[in-house]
């Protein structure tokens, strides 16, 4: 089992773990806390796992996560994420928890409120409007007022060179403004 850049490998038939690439920091704290359980160092890391495991299963059957498929399991998914997250001292076991809602979530909304592709002239007009710009304003982009006028009221695809400058001017990636595939 690979752990944050270590790895842990259970020998079953001499029945002991070897422990690879530990970090002296947290080697110090396993050799600390065999001292205070009285334990092997096998036995303390088992224990560990075993509790962390624990730790986790109890966050888990207290939140039950599953795929979601009502909003009523999103809002409740949504909500325990969020007390999640708003904790400072969240624990490993809470992380992994975030992570599972976090993903649950998406997918769900990936699928419900997924908005559907915008043409590359809905994207420039978007743009123009949020930048309180106007055709007279894209002229540089575009060449002269005709060229803009016919590209802007669709009559006329972008060139290469329109996309290029539309992307430098609106610090946005090329693909924008490239035309959907079918």
């Amino acid at each position: 089992m690979a752990v944050a850049g270590f790895h842990i490998i259970h020998n079953m038939n001499a029945s002991h773990l070897t422990v690879r690439n530990l970090p002296d920091e947290l080697a110090a704290a396993l050799e600390k806390e065999k001292r205070r359980r009285g334990t092997s160092l096998n036995q303390t890391v088992i224990d560990l796992l075993r509790q962390s495991l624990g730790v986790y299963a109890g966050l888990l059957s207290r939140t039950l996560p599953h795929v979601i498929h009502t909003e009523e399991e999103n809002a409740y998914y949504t909500a325990t994420l969020e007390a999640v997250l708003s904790r400072s001292d969240r624990t490993a076991e809470e992380s992994r928890l975030a992570e599972l809602l976090t993903l649950l979530i998406e997918d769900f909304e990936d699928k419900n409120y997924a908005l559907p592709p915008a043409s590359p002239l809905e994207i420039i007009h978007h743009l123009m409007a949020s930048n309180g710009l106007r055709q007279i304003d894209l002229i540089d982009v575009f060449g002269s007022p005709g060229i803009a006028s016919e590209v802007l009221s669709g009559k006329r695809d972008l060139a290469k060179g329109h996309i290029e400058r539309l992307s430098h001017r609106f610090n946005a990636s090329p693909e924008l403004f490239f035309a959907p595939r079918a």
